[in-house]
């Protein structure tokens, strides 16, 4: 997961391209770990609707936490700015 999310903070960064819709297609469990399958959409930034306030250097695994809910699941991400 979060070298997902970094390679989607890189691509943000370079490519000027904020991300907007995520969508969990899977998640599994394996004899590695946990698996996600996404879709992820994004658009170029519009100044008129996108304002980007600060950047974010780095996803880090401090604080990263996955669990199963009864509801699905849950994610605690936390960004280094």
């Amino acid at each position: 997961m979060v070298n997902r999310l970094s390679e989607l903070n890189y691509r943000h960064t370079v490519d000027r391209r904020p991300f907007c819709d995520f969508a969990v297609d899977a998640i599994a469990a394996t004899t590695e770990g946990l698996t996600l399958t996404a879709t992820v959409r994004g658009e170029p930034i519009d100044p008129d609707r996108h304002v980007v306030h600060t950047e974010i250097k780095a996803i880090t695994f401090h604080g990263l936490d996955v669990q199963q809910t009864d509801d699905g699941w849950t994610v605690q991400v936390i960004y280094d700015l």
